[in-house]
């Protein structure tokens, strides 16, 4: 056996011991008991399956290292591995204290499962992983130290990381394809240094209800899509529902880690899309009314966010007044005038012209009132982008 160890072990030019290649392959398929007595003897090795190939090595559809133990201090490689259309588990497996390293590795169309996994506390990344078409469990999973997925592939499943620990810090930025992403949750999950999920566009709402945050939480370019039920099937009720009924809770609680971090543009849109939510629903405290003047709150401004629209509505009102002191007898620049004076009737000199024109009260009166309101709005706006 000592020669066959020679042979499947390498010392790298820092005297190293390493298993990789072909040979990790081939002692893989002999099991997890050879494979445990081998490494057994090798307990600081490195493990490398870099370009690996192993889209035919699954048994009924899935390659599994359950019960396989990796070195105690080496790392783990996989870059560039491809695992083919196999569901793949490393359920409950447990690395060493060495970096573990997914870099580039290609999933297909299984699950891909690192329920209970044990992270050591050494880097684990899966930079530019391409997690395929099958849902991702990572519920349970302890990573002991840094952790990436920076620029990771998403595909068209759930993406579980529920109970989860991360003990370093945690990145999630800017992965390709986010939208594709099913469904997204870290419940009850514990974050002990930064959690980073920016410049991610997700055609779901992220779940961080119940999560433990220690350290900073950047949610800075994240915007999610809230999925309602189509206006026909709500009828009699104006007002179509989010089709899952956890997104209020879920966009409150994005809210407040945006709050909480000092983010005023990401919290607007969180809360923008809570209060779209709960339209309609009594259950929230949304009857018609409050639902009625919510949605005129979102066409007119979206909720603050806006400088725009209440600008236009401003400018279209002031058109359909225009016309109407036209339709009064009244001139097209003198009309100009009065609406102007009209809108900022709290300068001087705007006073003395409506005083002159008091045979417009009526129409003056409600365009009025309809500027406030606008003009308000759009003070609003400036006063949420510029906020410090």
């Amino acid at each position: 056996m000592a020669e066959k160890d020679e042979e499947i072990f390498v010392q790298d030019i820092h005297g190293k011991w390493g298993l990789g290649g072909n040979c990790a392959d081939w002692l893989f398929h002999e099991g997890s008991e050879r494979w445990n007595s081998e490494l057994a003897k090798y307990p600081e090795a490195n493990i490398y399956f870099n370009d690996c190939d192993l889209s035919k090595d699954g048994r009924n559809g899935i390659i599994s290292f359950c019960g396989y133990r990796f070195p105690e201090h080496g790392s783990v490689f996989f870059l560039n591995t491809n695992f083919g259309d196999n569901a793949v588990s490393f359920e409950g497996v447990i690395f060493g204290d060495g970096d573990v390293c997914f870099d580039n590795a290609k999933f297909g169309k299984g699950h891909v499962i690192f329920t209970s996994t044990k992270f050591g506390k050494g880097r684990s990344s899966f930079m530019n992983t391409d997690f395929g078409e099958g849902n991702v469990y990572f519920g349970g999973a302890i990573f002991g130290g840094d952790v990436s997925f920076h620029g990771s592939y998403a595909g068209d499943g759930e993406y579980d990381f529920n109970h989860a620990s991360f003990k370093g810090h945690a990145n999630f930025s800017s992965m390709f394809q986010s939208e594709h992403i099913k469904g997204l949750t870290f419940r009850n999950a514990i974050f002990e240094k930064s959690f980073d999920l920016t410049n991610n566009m997700f055609s779901c709402v992220p779940d961080l209800v119940g999560t433990k945050v220690s350290s900073h939480v950047s949610l800075h370019g994240v915007h999610c899509e809230l999925k309602r039920m189509s206006y026909w099937s709500t009828l009699p009720s104006l007002f179509p529902q989010a089709n899952d009924a956890r997104d209020v809770a879920k966009l409150r609680r994005l809210k407040e880690l945006a709050e909480s971090n000092k983010d005023h543009a990401a919290a607007l849109r969180f809360y923008a899309d809570e209060m779209r939510a709960k339209r309609g629903n009594k259950e929230h405290g949304m009857g018609f009314w409050k639902s009625f003047l919510d949605l005129l709150y979102s066409a007119t401004s979206n909720y603050g966010q806006s400088i725009g629209k209440p600008a236009i509505w401003l400018f279209s009102v002031s058109a359909v007044f225009f016309a109407c002191l036209l339709m009064d007898s009244k001139g097209v620049v003198e009309s100009m005038i009065l609406l102007i004076a009209n809108a900022v009737p709290f300068v001087a000199s705007a006073k003395t012209i409506l005083d002159c024109h008091k045979d417009a009260a009526g129409i003056l009166m409600f365009h009025g009132l309809l500027s406030f309101v606008f003009i308000f709005l759009i003070g609003l706006g400036f006063r949420n982008r510029f906020r410090v």
